[in-house]
């Protein structure tokens, strides 16, 4: 499809330009060959500026670790080698503490015609980049033709990269040249190294082209980068790219993009090998750069002018607003960006080493899809979408039970009707026939049967008046077409039926024939068009109340087919991360573009859903259960009471389930004593998050009583809540626990979040989402009067693959250990959590500095927790005389002032002394995981006994004691509010890092590290 103006400017930035010392370096003269030789090499890596979540830090990205040096004579066989580390061959530059420049040293012999060629950071045992070669492939090169044809893979397939990256360079004398003299008087020489790695930032900014729209809003969703090359060349070659018979080329993880920059947009990051392919046609426009014809069996799209190995960027996203003639306007769009230096030629797919690349992105409408639309003209083809023009209103639903009250009036039926749906089983038009309407039926191809998924109750129908809701009739109330054997179907609702809360059995309906509510029925769509075309022909031309009533975003039957979901073990994958589900109520003709892959619609009322958020790997096939999330609270913050039941830390449904009905749940308790009908999210009685979820559940035999069954979405637990916490990197921003959203009325930082776990008595468990997740009660977290601080956060979630019939089952652990697979120790394994919330690539040694909020504050998919703490924690079991001198009362306070044990540590010296035979500090998601799966048992626990001299009235006393106690353990994350918080007075500078108290089992954010000291229990990453 094509722009009138351009839709976006895609900007080149090259920001590593390689320098070049001023210094004189080698004569033209040759020099007496054999004679020793101390060389000395300068060399340095190159600066980056803007950094990003994802994006390394400057000083990772120029580390150097170790140098592999080769010398090859002039026949290209190898002179000398020498691998170099500190101490051993490299030094750093005096005052350098960030490992980008320094020096290395050989003894040799002089020769002529010499090529020095150095690779950086190979993988050792101590170190690793992102790619395979070692010290034995390295070893087992003996000439230069060897090494320029030699190939580095990735360890894993992956657009991320870890704390250091693979360098290869030659040192060259002052003009530049590769080929040099080496002598004992003639060896000023100096060496670049480059990544092999070229590094991708792409921002994203929605600028109306029409002053006159208003609400304009473009809400990315997701990127994927594709045919990224699986290898390259360790040094580049003047023209194209590694070209082996093994070369290889993959799709990266399906991820969501950074929270958004006020300034920049939306924006990721990623790095990738070299890419220079040739195209297979050249083009003279820039949109057909992305023309394609199809798909391949791996999803990978076939163009047309590109190379088939040519690398490419999806971008997908919601754009929405209201255009100048006040119709509401929502697009599903699908950007394809090749990459390549398009700023001087369109035919350039090249993407070099050492590069770094900004493509700017400007959403600007969707005219441009509509005019390939309407003309039937592919001038843009890496543009898609389905656009939605609404006369009234595009009605946004969360992926749990919902509903929303619409007026229709049957005088803007047209003559034609249609409808259109857009879900992972079914898309497309469907148009009303004329028998259909006379005979009340429906004819349809099976792969459009799901359009069911929202039923309507014209509210005249139900004795409903004015603007109200109708309460829920029971699913048996629908009349299906396509109904399921066994399922009840086409009945009355038991509730109206019984004329509860006034209404009564029979009325006068809209056209004054008396009719029983027993005959009331919920209708899909399509009877609900057929039914509006039917009073418009009787010339009713009054706006009618209609009730709409949601289905969560969860199949339990195949629409198509009606076959069961396998105990309810597979479907859940279908829609759980995944795009919106759509339909439409139409009143003018769908299009189509040529390809199929757009089209506009023009409706009266479009309905979209979000899918059900999950941090569990749904690619992974042995994953069987899980749980999903909400994205939002459509409630204000509620008060945390009413789990004095709720005694499990884990099981939120159960919770739930006894805060709601008891123990037992045996009380009788009705819908209408929770839901309202003044709005779509009132509810009656306590204003308690546990009872809000239930907005989220519907009466689904209309019988008015609560049953178990009834209940599926929950009050998360406070382990639940932890573990969004550990995987929001697997979320959108607006379904994260710490995001901007409408909740936060006034920008501020406090995000507490109570739970449906019972901490004691009247107090739930609560989490605070600002300090990422540190949790205690919720009377600890409110510390003044202030009514606004009384009321918490929620979040509901959903059992997923699990029977209904069985409160107690929970589904499988988001973290599996295995303490079997190294003795005394104990494994964790990380792979059922969403691949986006992990890190890609196993580090060794020490985490670069990062706070909570970073990328490097994630897991890897295992890693083994060492054995013992470090150091190994010791205790003067017995401390008194006048130096410990305690004032009365006896207090926690006083209590904290003493240190059990005697080597423990400051947080600021785990910053520095923080590896050990190949382990490491953990992070904080580390500790987490940690502190909440290990048994109690693993952490040290020590008897101690302690005496003291305290004052009473004129004399000192002396007291004692013994406790067991276990020490506070550290993870390296630091805190990104520190010192920065506008609540100044509760997080000021000395709030560094995260502490776990295993002797209260509370994870909190340090206070004073003076007088908190700690111990660290390392971890390893492991394949």
């Amino acid at each position: 499809m094509k722009f009138k103006g351009l839709l976006f400017s895609v900007k080149m930035i090259l920001l590593l330009i390689l320098s070049s010392c001023a210094d004189d370096f080698f004569k033209d003269e040759s020099v007496t060959e054999g004679i020793a030789v101390n060389l000395t090499i300068p060399f340095q890596s190159e600066e980056n500026i803007i950094q990003s979540r994802v994006e390394r830090d400057p000083v990772d990205e120029n580390r150097v670790e170790n140098i592999y040096l080769f010398i090859f004579n002039p026949d290209g066989n190898v002179h000398a080698r020498k691998f170099c580390t500190e101490g051993k061959g490299l030094s750093y530059s005096d005052g350098s503490s960030d490992h980008d420049s320094g020096f290395l040293q050989l003894e040799t012999t002089s020769i002529n015609g010499a090529t020095i060629a150095c690779i950086a950071n190979i993988t050792t045992e101590s170190s690793s980049t992102a790619y395979e070669l070692t010290l034995e492939i390295l070893n087992s090169i003996d000439n230069i033709s060897k090494l320029l044809e030699l190939g580095a893979k990735l360890r894993s397939t992956t657009v991320e990269r870890g704390m250091l990256f693979l360098m290869s360079g030659y040192a060259v004398d002052g003009s530049g040249q590769k080929t040099v003299n080496i002598s004992s008087t003639n060896n000023n020489l100096n060496l670049s190294l480059k990544r092999l790695d070229a590094k991708v930032k792409f921002v994203l900014k929605a600028e109306p082209k029409n002053q006159l729209w208003t609400a304009f809003s473009f809400t990315p969703r997701s990127w994927v980068v594709k045919r990224v090359p699986n290898q390259s060349l360790v040094f580049e070659k003047e023209k194209g790219d590694y070209e082996g018979s093994d070369a290889l080329y993959f799709t990266s993880s399906v991820l969501p993009f950074e929270v958004k920059d006020d300034v920049n947009g939306h924006s990721f990051v990623f790095y990738m090998p070299e890419n220079r392919k040739a195209p297979s046609q050249n083009v003279e426009d820039y949109g057909q750069r992305d023309k394609w014809e199809k798909v391949d069996e791996n999803k990978d799209k076939i163009f047309i002018n590109a190379n088939s190995n040519s690398t490419y960027v999806e971008l997908t996203g919601v754009l929405s607003y209201v255009n100048e003639f006040g119709k509401s306007i929502s697009a599903d769009v699908k950007l394809t960006v090749h990459l390549g230096n398009t700023t001087s030629d369109f035919n350039d797919y090249n993407t070099y080493r050492n590069v770094y690349y900004t493509y700017n992105v400007k959403i600007k409408g969707i005219d441009d899809i509509s005019i390939e639309v309407n003309d039937n003209n592919e001038k843009r083809p890496g543009f898609e979408g389905d656009v939605v023009s609404s006369d009234a209103k595009v009605f946004e639903f969360d992926s749990h039970y919902d509903r929303i009250l619409i007026t229709l009036n049957p005088k803007n039926v047209g003559d034609k009707i249609y409808w259109s749906v857009n879900t992972p089983f079914s898309r497309g038009v469907h148009e009303i026939t004329a028998n259909e309407i006379e005979n009340n039926t429906i004819t349809i191809a099976d792969d459009m049967k799901d359009y069911r998924w929202i039923k309507f109750a014209v509210n005249e129908e139900y004795g409903v008046r004015g603007e109200k809701y109708v309460k829920y009739p029971g699913d048996q109330n629908y009349n299906d077409p396509f109904p399921v054997s066994g399922q009840p179907n086409n009945q009355s609702s038991p509730y109206f039926n019984q004329g509860e809360e006034g209404y009564k059995n029979e009325y006068s309906d809209i056209l004054g024939k008396t009719i029983n509510t027993e005959d009331a029925r919920l209708m899909d769509i399509h009877q609900l068009m057929i039914y509006l075309k039917k009073l418009k022909d009787r010339n009713v031309e009054s706006d009618l109340y209609v009730t709409a009533f949601v289905d969560e975003n969860l199949y339990f039957k195949n629409p198509i087919t009606g076959e069961e979901d396998n105990e309810h073990r597979s479907l859940w994958k279908l829609t759980t991360d995944k795009e919106d589900r759509m339909l439409h109520l139409i009143v003018e003709e769908v299009k189509f573009s040529g390809d199929g892959n757009s089209s506009i619609v023009k409706a009266q009322y479009s309905f979209r859903q979000r899918g059900i958020q999950t941090i569990f790997n749904v690619e992974k096939p042995e994953l069987k259960t899980a749980w999903g999330l909400e994205s939002k609270m459509e409630t204000e913050r509620l008060s945390p009471g009413g789990v004095q039941n709720g005694d499990s830390p884990s099981n939120g449904r159960q919770n739930t389930l006894k805060s709601i009905l008891g123990n037992n749940y045996e009380n009788n308790v009705k819908w209408t004593d929770i839901i309202g009908t003044g709005n779509a999210y009132e509810f009656k009685g306590d204003q308690t998050a546990v009872r809000a979820c239930m907005l989220r559940n519907r009466d689904l035999n209309g019988d008015n009583i609560v049953q178990p069954k009834e209940i599926r979405w929950y009050l998360a637990s406070i382990d639940q809540l932890t573990d969004i916490y550990l995987g929001e990197y697997a979320l959108d921003e607006q379904s994260r626990l710490y995001p901007r959203n409408a909740a936060d009325r006034n920008n501020q930082v406090r995000w507490h979040y109570t739970s449906s776990s019972n901490y004691s008595d009247n107090n739930s468990w609560i989490l605070w989402a600002e300090e990422g997740a540190s949790k205690g009660s919720s009377s600890g977290s409110i510390k003044d009067d202030n009514s606004e601080n009384k009321l918490f956060s929620y979040r509901c979630v959903r059992n997923l693959g699990i029977s209904l019939d069985y409160p107690e089952e929970t589904p499988v652990d988001l973290v599996s250990i295995d303490k079997d697979t190294y003795p005394g120790q104990y494994l964790i394994d990380m792979t059922n959590m969403n691949p986006k919330a992990r890190r890609d690539i196993p580090e060794v040694g020490a985490l670069s500095p990062h706070n909570e909020r970073q990328d490097l504050n994630r897991p890897y998919a295992k890693f083994l927790v060492a054995e013992k703490d470090y150091p190994e924690p010791e205790s003067n079991a017995t401390h008194g005389g006048d130096d410990y001198l305690w004032l009365p009362p006896y207090s926690s306070e006083n209590d904290a002032k003493f240190n059990w044990f005697t080597n423990s540590k400051i947080w600021t010296y785990y910053q520095t002394d923080n590896k050990k035979d190949g382990y490491r500090i953990p992070n904080q998601r580390e500790l987490l995981i940690m502190a909440s799966r290990l048994p109690a048992d693993v952490w040290n626990k020590t008897k101690l006994t302690r005496t003291w001299w305290y004052v009473d009235g004129i004399r000192k006393k002396q007291g004692s004691e013994t406790q067991e106690k276990s020490p506070f353990y550290y993870s390296q994350t630091s805190f990104s509010l520190n010192g920065k918080s506008p609540y100044v007075e509760k997080y000021q500078d000395k709030r560094k890092g995260f502490i776990w108290n295993p002797n209260d089992k509370v994870f909190f954010l340090m206070h004073d590290e003076n007088s908190e000291k700690g111990y660290i229990r390392m971890v390893k990453d492991v394949d």
